[in-house]
């Protein structure tokens, strides 16, 4: 409409005649008065930084391609591919971050080495530590003869 070269108050009043009375010339003006907002550019900046916008892109983008997981026992990060029949952890390379870097920009993400990098070794990976789980389960099971069975020792 604006394009067109109609003025907002001719739009509200041809509206109201061409529906008729089906809405009431208040919710004419308003849904007018909005579209022509926004023809003017209103709302046209963003919420978001470009930077925060970037790296909440970054996050979507490696929760959704990928499983991350910092090994306490090895001291190093593990990964695997999402929606892949691999299912065990890999320990991450200098070649993974570049290949993870390049599937980023084929997305048409402005990710580098570096953010990977810096992404990979922050507190964003949970810590996974197996020898804690393995004591957990073998709390679950055998705690040793029972006190009755008249063993002398403790397990």
């Amino acid at each position: 409409m604006l394009c067109a070269g109609i003025e907002e108050e001719d739009c509200v009043k041809w509206t109201g005649l061409y529906l008729g009375g089906m809405l009431s010339e208040v919710e004419i003006r308003e849904t007018v008065g909005n579209v022509y907002c926004v023809e003017k550019g209103f709302g046209g900046t963003p919420v978001c930084k470009p930077e925060q916008l970037q790296t909440l892109k970054m996050e979507e983008f490696m929760s959704r391609r990928y499983e991350f997981r910092f090994n306490i026992m090895t001291g190093a990060p593990e990964y695997r591919e999402r929606n892949t029949f691999c299912f065990s952890f890999r320990p991450i390379t200098e070649r993974v971050m570049n290949s993870i870097a390049l599937n980023a920009q084929k997305e048409g993400l402005q990710l580098w080495d570096r953010d990977v990098h810096r992404y990979v070794y922050s507190d964003r990976l949970s810590d996974y530590a197996p020898l804690r789980l393995s004591q957990g389960i073998a709390r679950l099971g055998w705690q040793g003869p029972h006190p009755s069975a008249g063993s002398t020792y403790s397990v």
